[in-house]
């Protein structure tokens, strides 16, 4: 260990003046050089005092620096490693040393170099501990990845012959490793032990659980991997040697991880059965609206052809999964009958064109709807794809003005379940103007168009009210009927006799209202 030279000197404190004799007697020189004597003394105290007090200031000053100072490279070199601190420490210290002693007063420097060689001591002794443990923590922290490494080869020990051969190999390394770290005295023999058991039990359940996942994928072998585990009878000697080594814990964590990948397994077959489902369902779709625009284009003998297809289909799944019987036997009607087929009955379609405004209905159940006529069900599945356009349904939109959406038979309230007759009426015209512009290859603004349609409506719809409020008036004059008591028993009256209907005498009792008809006064 490197000693810091320490150079003795003399003190600087001034010799006490020497005693002054003279050689006359009782003249008072004697006295005289008493005192001088006494002031030299004195000042030789001061000047000592003053010295002491510089020398300790220097040796403060020097003390907090070699501290700050030394810390620093120990912490510098200690993150670096042993053999750089053992390199480097000795040689920074000295610099360090002679950089703060340099023009310190000879006495302060002799002082300061006892405390200094303490303070190197004790710091190289720290810091090389300090780089000794962080170099066995690289070490063991890279020995950990090595055996992490030499486990993961025991996920084929139990399935290939290669694989027991590299399993048997990594497990040979591993246990190198750790008699590596025991020698070289970065962990004790105990702490070396409870590794290898670690080490050895990893090993087994990765070799385990890597036969487990070779099963995956067929529900008949990992039910014969739990009957195996289960009964810990194996059919590979080998894999009951590793089953052996492992602790109760970990096995029923093996025994949990078979039981949910039986369970997995057995979802996603489900699902697969699902979706092999669905896609029948789907196909079927597409050949019924297939047969449709046979149908449509006039190409019955096409359409049957594509029919006979989908029975066929429906005999090789044994269900009714790409039609039901129901729809077949509507679709035989079709071909028979072509475009004459069915009727429309008010209220069906005025449900089902709602729906299809609010898009909460489909093309397979539009078509298999009673009550519609060939031609609407065509209509009204072609309004259904074209509100896939956004510039189309956003247009649509603009007809959902109160002018235009209250019925009178919901007392003016929105439906939001029911579109009115007038909303209905617009939506297919912009339909028709739409798929006309479609059928031409014309640019068509539906948003613009909508919105010229509307204001239109709510314009004449006023006109129309005053006509026919007007009218009303008038007729009301012609049969002398001047309060709402007498229009009720004229129409009752005339609802008897059947000279109007029921239609009729709604509209006049609401045309009576708007006018504010009053009741007779008694």
């Amino acid at each position: 260990m490197p000693r810091f030279q320490i150079t003795p000197v003399k003190s600087l404190v001034p010799a006490a003046v020497s005693s002054f004799r003279s050689s006359k007697t009782n003249d008072g020189s004697e006295a005289l050089g008493q005192s001088l004597m006494r002031v030299g003394q004195q000042f030789g105290q001061i000047a000592e005092k003053m010295i002491v007090a510089q020398t300790a200031n220097e040796i403060s000053d020097a003390h907090l620096k070699s501290t700050t100072q030394l810390t620093a490279l120990k912490l510098d070199l200690e993150k670096k490693g042993l053999k750089v601190v053992n390199r480097d420490f000795d040689k920074s210290a000295k610099k360090i040393f002679q950089d703060i002693t340099d023009g310190m007063s000879p006495n302060a420097k002799n002082q300061f170099t006892r405390t200094f060689n303490n303070q190197y001591a004790q710091t190289r002794t720290s810091a090389a501990a300090a780089a000794l443990k962080r170099d066995n923590d690289i070490t063991y922290a890279n020995s950990i990845k090595i055996l992490n490494k030499y486990n993961i080869q025991a996920s084929d020990a139990l399935t290939t012959r290669e694989g027991k051969a590299n399993a048997e190999e990594g497990f040979r390394l591993g246990n190198t490793v750790i008699e590596s770290l025991r020698s070289s005295g970065i962990i004790d023999a105990s702490a070396a032990e409870k590794l290898r058991i670690k080490h050895n039990g990893k090993f087994a359940s990765n070799a385990i659980k890597g036969w487990i996942n070779s099963n995956a994928g067929s529900m008949s072998k990992l039910k014969n991997a739990q009957r195996q585990i289960g009964d810990q009878k194996f059919d590979n000697p080998d894999a009951l040697v590793y089953w052996n080594q492992l602790e109760e814990p970990e096995k029923q964590a093996i025994r949990q991880s078979v039981t949910k990948e039986i369970r997995d397994l057995t979802a996603i077959l489900e699902k697969k059965d699902e979706q092999i489902e669905q896609d029948r369902k789907d196909a079927g779709v597409r050949l019924q609206l297939k047969i449709h625009e046979l149908i449509a284009a006039g190409k019955t003998e096409e359409a049957g052809t594509t029919l006979d297809l989908l029975t066929g289909l429906m005999k090789y799944s044994g269900g009714d999964d790409y039609a039901t019987v129901a729809e077949v036997k509507t679709l035989g009607e079709l071909i028979r009958q072509g475009t004459n087929f069915g009727t429309t009955e008010p209220t069906t379609f005025r449900v089902m064109a709602s729906r299809v405004s609010l898009g909460t209905t489909s093309e397979k159940e539009i078509f298999n709807t009673n009550g519609l006529r060939y031609e609407d069900r065509i209509k009204l599945v072609g309004q259904l794809y074209a509100a896939q356009d956004k510039s189309y349904s956003d247009a649509v939109k603009l007809f959902e003005h109160p002018e235009i959406s209250m019925k009178g038979a919901t007392g003016g309230r929105f439906d939001r379940r029911m579109r009115s007759a007038e909303q209905l009426r617009l939506e297919s015209q912009l339909y028709d103007k739409f798929i006309q512009a479609r059928q031409k290859k014309e640019s068509f603004d539906a948003i613009t168009e909508a919105r010229k349609m509307r204001d239109d409506f709510i314009k004449n719809k006023g006109e129309d009210q005053k006509a026919e409020l007007k009218e009303f008036k008038d007729y009301l004059a012609i049969n002398e009927i001047d309060s709402l008591d007498e229009l009720d028993a004229y129409l009752k009256n005339m609802l008897k006799d059947k000279t109007i209907d029921s239609v009729t005498a709604s509209r006049f009792k609401r045309l009576a209202r708007e006018m504010n008809l009053q009741k007779t006064v008694k």
